[in-house]
């Protein structure tokens, strides 16, 4: 059920900037446009408005006006009208003259500060040649606030109806912004309305008539949020459940899925994401603050990639997994609930296949592992030696990186893209930019992490930008890591069995499971494709059968393992806090602050190497992987934000009095 994509080479995609160079904006966003739709139904379209109406009807939310009157003793017009209002709150707009609008300025602005936006256009183009016969979702990766408006850019380019994309409510508050997005098509969701029956009967019902009575792809980011560390998150399945509901209660014939994925050669967001795994809160998103952010086009951001995946039939998909086709006369819960999950991972699995790796990328595991083994700066020439070498490795491991065959061309280019970051000095050595001011104002009251040390901000803020850029990399690594971490340590004999080097990659994969997006039902598919990269790349090699040794690579060793580092070291700093401290119950802020605060203590004693040790990204993934394996206990309150902990050696002694733990 994995896709293979093909190899894939610059040629495969249409810089879409080019062609903007030498004819009118203007001209070109007024065009006039046949807008190729999702799906043709046969029968009259429904505008925006009437489907409020339809959903408002609808025998379900009928059903829950009814309800609400009887359980909150209210008249079933009161109930009405809290429906309507959540509706409106909910439901989009489509307003051609915005769009367009819109779509001018943001080529003007993209015209500034991009170099270019990279769409694999053929492939887009076949998807759109296909489309009609039933319900389509794109299904972006999600790295920068950027995301949905360039994606619908990129539709509007080939001209496809433009998407109705699920945004959050923090865009919904914002003045006048709100409307604008609504008008292109947005409809706004809460972050979390598990607890809420009203909302999300409500919610899920406009999704389904979204899908059943549209005629426009919708678009939603499956990883749910944007992911602040550029790796790819585990997938939610809540929306995309919704989404399908109406597949499986036969009232589409199939809807299909499209996995993209959106690759940024710099990310707008590099620094505020820096400090928000710090624990810095980020600013509130307002339209000033926009208008503000815009200065920051006047920056240059590279090249901005667009790749799309073989379109996925729900249909077909589920027959091939379940092997046989969907009976749609009697529902089966648990069929689609598996069907969903393999479902969510093999578009996450795709969009990473997509991703794109620049020069950077390959720099910046360069400069990171030369931090972690050496004191003398790294030099231009060794730079040029190390990126061309590293790229030929990630190409073994099925990555493709847009990179000049003049490297010393492409480091250059990389450098002044990200000059905040990095420096090339006049003795034409590598250097990471100091990018902390210690006069920037933090807020202690909207402080999530420890108050860190200047000096700690100093080292850490770089650091942290710089590690964004090897996460893009890190599907490619992480499991010849994991292997390569767990063979540093094979005792006398320096051998280890298939058998037995697989336990321990189970392990560690369990471990990471909230650090990566790793699928358990994939696990020895992936162990056996990474034991023949490791065996080609000669970081293993076999001295009988089943039975294998370390191979001769040092040097490829050497950093697959200090690029693990980071994550290791913070989890076991972790664990050493919960097993040396008599916490007891604990609140999970506060354990995360006292946890932050534990690995500055000991960054500063040598005992920790790397600051990204810091963020509370890798905290948390740390607590909640402890979690499922059972370390430490959750105790399940009313309120999510504040969740209660107990370590497992408390509630073992506990165990008969605290009939409330949850696992």
């Amino acid at each position: 059920m994995v896709e293979t994509i093909c190899k894939r080479t610059i040629e495969s995609f249409h810089d879409i900037l080019k062609d903007r160079l030498n004819s009118s904006d203007f001209m070109y966003v007024t065009r006039q446009i046949e807008f190729h739709t999702a799906y043709n139904r046969h029968k009259p379209l429904t505008n925006p408005v009437k489907l409020k109406y339809e959903v408002l009807n609808s025998p379900i939310i009928q059903e829950l006006i009814q309800n609400m009157s009887v359980e909150q003793n209210i008249s079933k017009k009161k109930a009405t009208y809290i429906v309507k209002s959540c509706l409106e709150e909910i439901g989009y707009l489509k307003k051609l003259p915005v769009v367009r609008w819109i779509a001018l300025a943001l080529i003007k602005i993209i015209k500034k500060s991009l170099s270019g936006l990279y769409v694999n256009e053929n492939k887009l183009i076949q998807i759109r040649n296909k489309m009609g016969n039933n319900p389509v979702i794109f299904v972006p990766s999600h790295r920068s606030y950027a995301d949905f408006i360039l994606m619908a850019l990129v539709m509007f380019n080939v001209d496809i109806t433009i998407p109705c994309v699920a945004a959050g409510m923090d865009f919904h508050s914002m003045w006048m912004m709100g409307h604008l997005l609504r008008d292109c098509g947005a409809f706004f969701m809460r972050r979390s309305f598990s607890d809420d029956t009203v909302y999300r009967t409500i919610f899920s019902e406009y999704v389904k008539k979204l899908v059943t009575e549209g005629d426009s792809p919708i678009e939603f980011f499956i990883e749910g949020t944007r992911s602040r560390s550029s790796k790819t998150l585990p997938p939610k399945f809540g929306l995309l459940s919704m989404a399908l509901d109406a597949f499986y209660s036969g009232e589409v014939p199939d809807i299909t899925l499209v996995p993209v994925n959106i690759s940024y050669e710099r990310t707008l967001e590099e620094s505020l994401f820096a400090y928000e795994m710090l624990g810095i809160a980020k600013p509130k998103e307002s339209t000033s603050g926009l208008i503000k952010g815009l200065k920051m086009m006047d920056e240059k951001y590279g090249k901005i990639y667009f790749d799309f995946g073989d379109p996925i039939s729900i249909k077909s998909f589920g027959s091939q997994l379940i092997g046989s086709p969907v009976d749609f006369t009697v529902r089966n819960s648990s069929r689609e609930q598996e069907e969903i999950v393999h479902l969510g991972y093999n578009i996450i699995d795709r969009q990473q296949k997509l991703s794109v790796l620049t020069c950077f990328n390959v720099l910046a595991l360069v400069l990171g592992n030369h931090i972690n083994v050496s004191t003398s700066p790294l030099t231009l020439t060794q730079a040029i030696k190390d990126v061309a070498w590293l790229s030929t490795v990630l190409d073994v491991l099925g990555a493709f990186v847009d990179i000049k065959k003049d490297t010393l061309a492409s480091l250059l280019d990389a450098i002044r893209v990200h000059r905040s970051l990095v420096k090339l000095t006049s003795q034409d050595e590598i250097q990471l930019v100091s990018v902390h001011s210690p006069l920037s104002k933090i807020d202690p009251a909207r402080l999530k992490g420890h108050p860190l040390k200047a000096e700690t901000m100093n080292l850490a803020i770089p650091l942290l930008m710089l590690q964004q850029y090897i996460n893009h990399t890190l599907h490619f690594l992480v499991n010849p890591a994991i292997i390569t971490v767990t063979m540093q340590h094979l005792g006398d004999t320096g051998q280890i069995t298939t058998e037995e080097l697989f336990t321990k990659y189970q392990f560690m994969r369990t471990l990471l499971s909230n650090e990566f997006a790793f699928f358990k039902e994939w696990d020895f598919k992936d162990f056996e494709v990474t034991l023949q990269n490791l065996e080609s790349l000669n970081i293993i090699e076999y001295t009988g059968k089943n039975i294998l040794t370390l191979g001769n690579h040092k040097k490829l060793q050497i950093l697959l393992c200090n690029m693990l580092y980071p994550f290791i070291s913070t989890y076991l700093c972790f664990g050493k806090l919960l097993l040396e401290s008599d916490l007891g119950e604990f609140n999970e802020r506060v354990v995360l602050k006292l946890a932050q605060a534990k690995v500055e203590e000991e960054l500063t004693k040598g005992n920790l190497l790397n600051y990204t040790s810091l963020s509370l990204d890798i905290i948390s993934a740390a607590l909640f992987s402890l979690v499922s394996m059972q370390g430490v206990t959750r105790i399940r309150t009313l309120d999510p934000f504040f969740g209660r902990f107990l370590h497992q050696r408390e509630y073992q002694r506990d165990k008969q009095t605290r009939q409330t733990a949850q696992y």
